[in-house]
């Protein structure tokens, strides 16, 4: 018999499925990690590297995001959540504008339905966003585990978590609507002031969604949970470190540079093009930051590390950094 596998706070044990308080009833067997039947090749894709290796912002961000490709590679099925993701907000797009449509074809825009419905619309993002990213988050925990989860699975999860996500859009839209504002009326000091609290409350949310669907608590809790996480584990005066977007960005880079090109050739084929690497980056890139963000929640409540997989410590580590100071004490 093993004691249960014990949070970095020593609050919570794992039980195989979700995060438990430990006045909850431990089971009598700690839930021990399986590697998957048919381990992923990830040499090809990530490479080994040794811990404690200084590799750049860059190098480091293209390696994670190999690794994540990685994974995705073992169950292809997991893309459906990020292109479910897309259908579903272009569905809601179209939903929400068709009034706004007609209302301006009659010639009478009623103002309070137009803020109705924007509003809507912008929660309605808010929320398919959460939706399938805890989908996402669920089904590649679940995976780094060792466990065969699929799509279904992940938002098997996340459907029995819908209320909270809901609330948690309600909170994140507004939060997004006020920083927004604030940059927009307060001129280039309010663009400072929404930048640096834009980074303090993404950094503070990171594990919001993770901590709400596996955790055993509200929306506020998750909330303080997710901060919590953060400071014990990277401390305080944080900024973003390693960020996988950077070899979408270059991916990018070159469907658009094909697009150009097919724009001189055939207008309507080169607008396609373009459209289509933008859906292409947008969904490859929800699926990829879901799996690293799936494992730092790991590494950072558990202490544990996927290296069945290729990650190291050091690539867990690098998801944020100290800020530099101007005046050293």
């Amino acid at each position: 018999m093993q004691n249960p596998q014990l949070s970095p706070d020593g609050q919570y044990w794992w039980d195989g499925t979700a995060w438990q308080p430990v006045s909850a009833a431990a089971p009598q067997q700690a839930y021990a990690p399986q590697q998957p039947a048919q381990p992923l090749q990830y040499q090809q894709y990530g490479g080994a590297v040794p811990v404690g290796q200084q590799m750049g912002r860059f190098a480091r961000g293209r390696r994670i995001a190999k690794l994540c490709w990685a994974v995705l590679q073992s169950d292809r099925s997991l893309l459906m959540l990020p292109v479910l993701a897309f259908i579903s907000f272009i569905l809601m797009v179209l939903v929400f504008s068709f009034p706004l449509l007609m209302s301006n074809l009659v010639g009478k825009v009623n103002p309070v339905l137009a803020v109705i419905l924007l509003l809507a619309m912008y929660v309605g993002s808010a929320f398919i966003s959460s939706f399938f990213g805890a989908a996402m988050i669920a089904a590649a925990t679940l995976r780094l585990s060792g466990q065969q989860a699929t799509a279904t699975d992940g938002m098997r999860i996340a459907w029995a978590h819908a209320g909270k996500l809901l609330v948690w859009s309600l909170i994140s839209a507004s939060v997004g609507v006020l920083i927004r504002s604030l940059e927009e009326r307060m001129g280039i000091v309010g663009k400072i002031v929404g930048m640096v609290l834009g980074l303090a409350w993404a950094i503070s949310t990171t594990f919001m969604i993770p901590v709400l669907i596996f955790e055993q608590s509200g929306v506020f809790g998750s909330f303080k949970r997710s901060a919590l996480i953060i400071k014990q584990r990277w401390g305080e005066s944080l900024a973003a470190g390693v960020s996988i977007g950077f070899s979408l960005f270059l991916w990018s880079l070159l469907g658009f540079a094909v697009s150009i090109v097919l724009f001189f050739v055939f207008p309507l084929l080169g607008i396609g093009a373009a459209l289509l690497t933008i859906g292409a980056v947008s969904i490859l890139g929800s699926a990829l930051s879901g799996i690293y963000r799936a494992a730092l929640f790991q590494y950072a409540t558990a202490g544990t590390v996927p290296t069945h997989l290729g990650f190291t410590p050091d690539d867990m580590a690098a998801a944020f950094r100290q800020k530099r100071r101007l005046f050293k004490r």
